[in-house]
């Protein structure tokens, strides 16, 4: 089967081209990226399955073209509030299956809104399958399961700009995922709290969080992320769901906002003040990429609050190690639609589509670190009252 990653030169699409190139399901995959060059020295690096292509995700047009011949696109381009969108009206378009890993929730919701069409046209569309969103929307399931009655999810996780920092000295490269945490919090975040879907100002709705790793005090925010927007429509038992970022060291956070103001006066796109921000952090890495004490090895955490023998209570869990990766995580979610494990057609947000601790096993296979004995996930229970 022949496979098409967008971004596939990039850090999240080139592990997921190398996965699926491992696969004998797939005879060849496709490394489609805006900087041909790059795209050649990657499809190189991959072996003979592999061949380069020049393609802007967003020409619906030539990328429907491109997807007929192909049984699956794989989105890992960005930006995410930019891309998914007719990324996804394109494989629709071919009658190819598709997956990305959107992080934005209104694109996510636009997205939503094709399931008519890609229900007609028999294909298989997966927003959202990385770390956040994916797995979080995956940990929330396992997590509610653990409750007779959840009522409220809550997730989160902590952000640093050090990976960024190093690819912008490397390479000049501005990370698409920085674009989307100011956009995220450049203006209105639309949330689900006591069963609607409501608007917060993201810098003025910051909470206080113990992480559960680690009982460490954080302050984190609430983001425009997918999961409070299809969590609810899968999980009908839960009343409200927030996704939190916090961002570290709070120097970090301080220049976040600053760049956010400037993004939600119209005054610099988000492109430009990601660079700005990710430059300030390159110039002053004392200061901005301090690493505070008291943090857990993977900033990631989920609680499920409800209901349990009658009880108030609270399930919490994290992942015990680096386990994943978002290119790891979109390549596993590619193999089970090309091994035809799916099922269904349609728009399918993750927790649509995987069963939790199955596919964080597959997975674990292929991340950066293995789980300790095996454990992929820490977890802790309390009651309320």
């Amino acid at each position: 089967m022949k496979v098409l990653v967008l971004g596939g030169a990039g850090h999240v699409g080139r592990p997921a081209a190398q996965i699926l190139a491992t696969s004998d399901l797939v005879s060849e995959v496709v490394v489609g990226g805006r900087d041909l060059e790059r795209a050649e020295r990657a499809a190189s690096e991959l072996g003979p399955k592999a061949s380069p292509v020049a393609i802007d995700a967003t020409d619906e047009q030539r990328l429907a073209s491109l997807a007929a011949d192909c049984d699956l696109i794989v989105n890992a381009a960005g930006p995410d509030f930019k891309v998914p969108l007719p990324a996804a009206r394109a494989a629709i378009a071919a009658g190819t299956n598709y997956c990305d890993v959107g992080a934005d929730g209104a694109m996510t919701e636009q997205v939503l809104e094709l399931d008519a069409h890609a229900r007609a046209a028999g294909v298989t569309v997966i927003p959202g399958i990385g770390v956040a969103p994916g797995l979080t929307n995956l940990m929330a399931v396992h997590a509610a399961r653990q409750l007779e009655v959840a009522e409220e999810i809550q997730f989160g996780y902590l952000y640093s700009a050090e990976r960024h920092v190093q690819e912008l000295r490397e390479t000049g490269h501005v990370s698409a995922s920085w674009e989307t945490v100011l956009k995220y919090v450049s203006g209105s975040v639309r949330t689900y709290r006591e069963g609607r879907w409501i608007q917060v100002n993201a810098f003025e709705s910051g909470v206080e969080v113990v992480l559960p790793q680690t009982g460490t005090p954080v302050t984190a925010f609430p983001v425009a992320s997918p999961e409070p927007i299809t969590l609810p429509r899968h999980m009908p038992g839960v009343k409200t769901v927030t996704s939190l970022v916090g961002l570290f060291p709070p120097e970090l956070d301080d220049l976040c906002r600053e760049q956010a103001r400037l993004i939600a006066a119209g005054d610099v796109e988000a492109s430009q003040a990601a660079r700005s921000l990710l430059q300030a952090a390159s110039d002053d890495p004392g200061r901005l990429l301090a690493r505070p004490e008291g943090l857990p090895s993977v900033p990631v955490w989920l609680t499920a609050t409800g209901v349990r023998q009658g009880h108030r209570a609270r399930y919490a869990c994290w992942p015990t190690a680096w386990w994943m990766s978002t290119g790891a995580v979109i390549a596993v979610a590619a193999l089970n639609i090309l091994r035809g494990e799916i099922g269904k057609v349609g728009v399918l947000p993750p927790e649509a589509c995987f069963e939790p601790l199955s596919f964080f096993a597959e997975v674990a296979r292929w991340g950066p670190e293995q789980p300790p004995d095996g454990n992929l996930l820490g977890e802790s229970f309390e009651l309320l009252d």
